[in-house]
């Protein structure tokens, strides 16, 4: 195979180019990037390669949809070494140069890669066995204040190899070395290998291969694979089989995205099954997010008793557990209305000594101030140590009491709020909650609360000779007004501050309240009903927040057909239109309505970077250059040495897993 340097190769492949491709900032002439290809390519003739590399990296900056490149970069890589890499930009080069003369060569230097790069596994795995094999059958551990131990090096390198096996991928492999060093398997090392391997099919979305291993396996295995699986489902907008697996399954884990979802839904039965099958730690990781659903639906008394049945479960064998939990108790308490069982948890929280005590004297202050506890609320805050700990507090702090009725309580936190240099006066935060406090004000008919605040929000924006305007506190004023809380108070925000009543927050706030009340349809045809103006509020990202949001909750509570269809409508739209913004709204919107096909089409219409982010991500670290990799573990305690050997064979692995399983989705 050649190197490409042919400028009238280039203009055949101007078909295959997408109307809607990224275009670089500084594009080179023709005869510009010709010179800089044959650069590259009288380096590569001399061999080279890592000067070749550095002139189609130039091209490629200057033209990303150079693709005769693409294929040199592959074939620079390759010669140098460097499997993954190659692979990778062979298949970016067949995927967007799909009708290439020589696709029949470039498939079959993919075959030939995918050989090598397997032989390179083969050896590390014997590197790592040899390097495993040199160390003693026993030792002796003499450790400062701890009791003398013996040690077995040997036998641990051995099971420490086994580990990263599954994650290789090659079974055959495996299963010759562990008959090969445990003949009679009285270890369980080629179950914990079968589940690596489905682990890590499941990660590269692989869900089912991950549940054919998981048939093989039981127990605690079989359940980390389910739960995995699952989770690759949910990833993939599999939403319904994700539910299905979960309920099918005992002792498993599950993520609070999951019962967020199902509450969105309006499934809180299924929320409440799926925790019942899960393991205690998970039940309470997920406890605040199961509450807050069933008090959304009028279940606040059933979620306090499910909190009761966990509490009595709570682990006490280890302080930072037991904190973790209690913590997660009290807020599901909360999130339930449950004040008083909330007050009483929070009473037995203490702090645990650990690496981040200001995190957790940070949890403490913002619970004991939401329980009511004042006094206990300051001294926590009294001892973090760390600015930006104590800003996030007030932040957290002023979130939590945005709603109460006394605005002064509001004014004093003000000052408090954005003081880190970490988190200087954004354009958002800050002055939005000045406009929640001055809102209140209004609310009670106080107009001179309300200017108070707003020249408190102007002074303070002065003192620290900040950047931009006050337009956030205004515009959170108006998005109060619109809300329709107080109309008094609306409208003497209309008449100070027209300007921000416009037509956009109106819809804004129609729709999120539409949302809000579970209406997701309703919601949709709000946005729609702006249609002929989308090109100016594109840019605006609540519109396409909102959107995706209501495309997801409508087909989540089960009206697939009004998610599809607003996803077909902004499709049609983005025809014609010059930019990746408009390719971008479709491909999340078909994400949200759960179509993972169309997505797929509209993302390759951004031009499909993502084979060359997977591409780029080969070209540096361990796997790109495994001599380095072994200079940087040379001082490795020799114990230590078999496993991260054979954890380079896995980073092999799971790279050609990733090229493999793209490859196939992409055909």
């Amino acid at each position: 195979m050649r190197i490409r340097t042919s400028i009238a190769f280039i203009m055949t492949l101007m078909f295959f180019i997408c109307c809607l491709s990224l275009l670089a900032e500084e594009k080179l002439s023709p005869a510009d990037l010709e010179k800089i290809m044959k650069k590259g390519t009288m380096a590569a003739e001399q061999g080279s390669w890592t000067i070749a590399l550095k002139y189609f990296n130039e091209v490629l900056r200057a033209d990303p949809n150079y693709y005769p490149a693409y294929f040199n970069m592959g074939l620079a890589h390759a010669r140098a070494g460097n499997e993954l890499a190659a692979l990778a930009w062979f298949n970016a080069y067949l995927h967007f140069v799909p009708q290439a003369e020589d696709r029949a060569q470039v498939e079959d230097e993919i075959a030939r890669l995918e050989v090598a790069l397997e032989a390179k596994m083969e050896k590390i795995v014997t590197q790592a066995e040899e390097a495993a094999l040199a160390l003693p059958e026993k030792g002796h551990v003499v450790e400062e204040g701890e009791e003398p131990y013996d040690i077995e090096p040997r036998a641990d390198a051995i099971r420490g190899v086994c580990y990263w096996l599954g994650n290789i991928g090659d079974m055959a492999l495996a299963e010759r070395f562990i008959g090969k060093h445990y003949p009679d398997k009285k270890f369980d090392e080629l179950d914990t290998v079968k589940k690596n391997y489905a682990l890590a099919l499941a990660e590269a979305d692989d869900c089912e291969g991950a549940l054919k291993i998981a048939g093989q396996l039981t127990g605690e295995k079989k359940n980390d694979v389910l739960w995995a699986a699952a989770k690759g489902m949910y990833r993939k907008n599999d939403f319904d089989g994700a539910v299905t697996l979960l309920l099918n399954t005992d002792g498993i884990g599950v993520s609070t995205d999951i019962i967020k979802d199902l509450g969105l839904a309006g499934r809180v039965d299924d929320a409440v099954a799926i925790y019942g099958k899960s393991k205690l730690g998970t039940r309470i990781e997920i406890l605040p997010v199961l509450a807050a659903a069933l008090a959304d639906a009028g279940r606040g008394k059933e979620a306090s008793e499910f909190i009761k049945k966990d509490e009595a479960l709570v682990e006490t064998r280890l302080d930072y557990i037991l904190f973790e939990q209690l913590l997660r108790v009290t807020q599901a308490y909360l999130a339930a209305g449950d004040m008083e069982n909330a007050r009483r948890v929070a009473q037995t929280l203490k702090p645990v000594e650990g690496n981040d005590l200001d995190h957790i004297w940070r949890e403490l202050a913002l619970v004991y101030y939401r329980v009511g506890d004042e006094g206990k609320a300051q001294e926590a805050a009294g001892r973090i140590k760390e600015e930006k700990y104590r800003n996030y507090l007030a932040d957290d702090e002023f979130l939590a009491s945005r709603d109460t009725a006394d605005p002064a309580v509001l004014e004093k936190m003000l000052p408090r709020i954005g003081l880190s240099k970490e988190k200087d006066f954004n354009y958002s935060f800050i002055p939005a909650q000045y406009g929640h406090a001055a809102w209140r004000y209004l609310a009670k008919g106080d107009t001179d609360g309300f200017a108070r605040v707003e020249g408190a929000l102007k002074s303070r924006k002065q003192e620290e000779k900040l950047l931009g305007d006050t337009a956030w506190f205004y515009g959170a004023l108006a998005d109060l007004a619109l809300s329709g809380r107080d109309q008094q108070a609306a409208d003497y925000v209309a008449k100070r501050y027209g300007t921000w009543l416009d037509d956009d927050r109106k819809i804004k706030l129609k729709a999120q309240e539409q949302l809000k009340a579970k209406r997701p349809v309703e919601a949709l045809k709000t946005l729609l009903s702006v249609r002929a103006r989308w090109s100016e509020i594109l840019l605006e990202s609540w519109f396409w927040d909102c959107a995706e949001k209501a495309v997801k909750a409508a087909r989540l509570s089960g009206d697939g057909a009004a998610a599809r269809s607003f996803a077909d409508t902004a499709a049609e739209y983005t025809k014609g239109k010059d930019g990746d913004r408009y390719c971008a709204a479709a491909v999340f919107l078909y994400e949200a309505a759960g179509d993972a096909q169309l997505s797929s089409f509209y993302r390759n219409g951004m031009q499909d970077r993502s084979w060359i982010d997977l591409a780029r991500s080969f070209e540096t670290g361990d796997t790109a250059d495994p001599a380095a990799y072994f200079e940087k573990n040379k001082d490795t305690d020799p114990q230590d040495m078999p496993g991260k050997i054979a954890y380079l064979g896995a980073l092999y692995g799971n790279g050609l897993r990733k090229i493999g399983l793209k490859a196939k989705k992409a055909k």
